[in-house]
């Protein structure tokens, strides 16, 4: 099949999508009494209705909204089954602008998997979310709009008997009467933390769910080209990637971001990459119950296990008193304990973890154990997710990037980053690269330093993007120097 067929078949399948997904909706309305709004909607078969003119602008136009919508889904979704379709037919390397076609153009160039690694391990790769409410719709509009297109994913079984047939027709009729009950977009004009919930949405519940498929394909389209996938297995390999974000920090020109505004929000953007650190080393623990009567677990494990069992003391006793007979979940499960904000009462917090290094370090740790044992595809499938997750979200989720007219740059900063003289305590940063720290213990670091990047001229205004950076007070000038280049 080539391309031409492709895609002839693809738009066959749009139009399909498109007169199902509409008669689902026309059929909502219908049923809840919109008879002349029913057969106004576009794209669908009109009946003897639609010709009386609609008493409220207001309903036609949140109608017409949501048809809107539901085109944009399909077109999507038609797009994902379209590329899966060339994949399935033409391989890997056909899609245009894909890992698979620039890999092979790099090979083709005489460049081999050495040299496309060391280029790799120079990508920095941050996009920002703006604290500029371009986002109309409300966050829990937005989930029902996921639930809708997992769902249409899920109709793509072909497998499926009438019945199951009909239970998915019903449920996406539901999400339907959902959306048009609760209404699309805000009717007044979103706050500070509307801006940061909406934010804090997509960085706890869709990113890190991308993140692990957007490595498979580079792995699957490494292997195409001809590549050793067992290089992209070592920790730093991928390109490194982070997030950044403008909302509760901007203040150029926002008058209600004040300064315990950004402590809340780096406060939460902290809590927030915890929260999925402990749930991704939970659901790690269930998987890692290796019991030591079927392969004996290496002597680095064994001594990690009972240093960080005394060294956490009664929450590590605690911990070590469940699957006594699987090292390796363990030694899972007195990571989570050692989670900073996540410890038992009674544990003090400076066993905790500081930085995230620390943590991943501990991962490799479990690494090369499971390796020594020969559990490759358990590091492949069960941890290497983790510790990903760990590089590229940190302890902080996203690194908080404000902005401010020049000359009055550093004025705003002091009302919540306090001197070394009106705060007693050593600094407790979570590494030069973070852009945050740790905001939960109430130390605030003495000593900081901001990078400063050109961005604008506006008229007479210069505006700066100020990247946060934190480093201990104990630091020469010659590492600032070096993590400043290195971030």
């Amino acid at each position: 099949m080539n391309k031409d067929q492709i895609t002839a078949l693809s738009l066959e399948k749009f139009y399909l999508d498109l007169n199902f997904i509409m008669a689902c909706f026309q059929e909502v309305l219908r049923e809840l009494g919109e008879i002349d709004l029913a057969d106004r909607l576009p794209w669908v078969t009109r009946g003897a209705g639609g010709r009386e003119p609609i008493d409220s602008l207001d309903v036609e136009l949140q109608a017409y909204a949501l048809a809107f919508q539901l085109l944009n889904m399909v077109e999507e979704n038609t797009a994902a089954q379209t590329r899966r379709m060339v994949e399935n037919q033409l391989g890997l390397l056909d899609e245009y602008g894909l890992w698979g076609h620039r890999l092979a153009q790099l090979r083709r160039s005489g460049l081999g998997a050495p040299e496309i690694l060391e280029i790799f391990s120079r990508v920095h790769v941050e996009p920002v979310l703006t604290a500029h409410p371009s986002e109309a719709k409300r966050a829990s509009v937005l989930e029902q709009h996921r639930a809708l297109y997992l769902l249409f994913v899920e109709r793509e079984n072909n497998l499926w008997t009438k019945s199951e047939q009909k239970s998915l027709r019903d449920e996406m009729k539901a999400v339907l009467e959902r959306l048009w009950r609760t209404g699309e977009i805000l009717l007044e004009k979103p706050d500070l933390s509307g801006e940061r919930r909406n934010m804090m949405y997509y960085l706890r519940e869709i990113f890190p769910q991308v993140l692990p498929r957007l490595d498979r394909r580079l792995k699957h389209s490494w292997e195409a080209v001809g590549f050793d996938s067992s290089l992209l297995d070592e920790p730093g390999a991928m390109p490194r990637l982070s997030f950044g974000t403008w909302v509760g920090g901007d203040r150029d020109g926002h008058a209600m971001v004040t300064a315990d505004v950004t402590r809340e929000t780096l406060q939460q953007l902290r809590a927030s990459a915890l929260d999925l650190h402990w749930e991704n080393l939970r659901v790690l623990a269930q998987h890692l119950s290796l019991s030591d009567f079927r392969q004996n677990p290496p002597d680095e494990l064994t001594e990690s296990v009972k240093r960080l069992s005394e060294e956490l003391g009664r929450a590590g006793a605690k911990a070590m008193a469940r699957n006594t007979d699987e090292p390796w979940r363990q030694f899972v499960n007195l990571m989570r304990v050692k989670l900073p904000g996540r410890h038992d009462p009674g544990l003090p917090p400076p066993t905790s973890y500081r930085r995230p290094r620390e943590l991943h370090e501990d991962l490799k740790l479990l690494r090369r154990s499971l390796l020594a044992v020969n559990a490759h595809r358990l590091v492949a499938i069960d941890l290497m997710p983790v510790m990903r997750a760990v590089e590229v979200f940190g302890f902080h989720l996203a690194s908080s990037t404000s902005a401010k007219t020049a000359g009055s740059t550093t004025r705003p900063w002091p009302s919540f980053w306090p001197s070394a003289a009106s705060r007693k305590g050593s600094p407790t940063p979570t590494g030069p690269r973070s852009g945050a720290w740790n905001c939960s213990s109430g130390n605030w670091p003495r000593r900081a330093r901001f990078a400063r990047t050109w961005t604008a001229w506006r008229g007479r205004r210069r505006r700066f993007s100020l990247a946060i950076r934190c480093w201990p007070s104990t630091s020469s000038r010659a590492d600032r120097r070096a993590s400043a280049r290195s971030s």
